[in-house]
């Protein structure tokens, strides 16, 4: 949950946003310290080791500003992330994960996200639309005139075939 974008702030909803990414819930040992809010860590004295603000949120603290009011924390998300995600129905052997023949000639359709519009040049591939790792095995391609077939290993993909 975002910080609002107006109304009065505090402190402690504030240090919840920066730590958990749950403004106004969620346990934060004192002290608190703005600096250490924005910068990340604790080297100000607070009581929690804070990850430092997340500069792609579209509003956030300037990390340089010598004075930071409250109100620059209005509408900051820590948790956002500006990646866009593709829908995608790929093939897939549950029998057979790793044999990319097996999944050419699959009927098991999944309903998947990459992080391009084309599959040949996706570099991640999601089980949602929020950015969940699918599990390793081979995906192929439900249509078209050269159907392409590549294997992932949970992280990245590491072979381009065709079915």
């Amino acid at each position: 949950m975002a910080v609002p974008g107006s109304g009065t702030l505090t402190l402690l909803a504030l240090a919840q946003e920066c730590y958990y990414g749950t403004y106004g819930s969620g346990t934060i040992t004192g002290p608190i310290v703005l600096s250490d809010l924005i910068s990340g860590g604790n080297s100000g004295g607070s009581g929690m080791v804070y990850p430092p603000i997340n500069e792609q949120s579209p509003s956030h603290p300037d990390p340089s500003s010598i004075s930071i009011p409250f109100s620059s924390f209005y509408n900051y998300d820590k948790n956002y992330n500006p990646t866009t995600y593709y829908s995608i129905t790929l093939l897939f052997d549950i029998n057979n994960p790793d044999d990319p023949v097996a999944a050419c000639q699959s009927s098991f359709f999944l309903d998947l996200w990459i992080d391009t519009p084309d599959y040949l040049s996706a570099t991640k591939l999601y089980s949602d639309d929020q950015g969940t790792y699918m599990t390793p095995g081979m995906y192929a391609q439900q249509y078209g005139r050269q159907r392409l077939v590549r294997g992932w290993d949970g992280m990245d993909f590491y072979f381009d075939g065709n079915c």
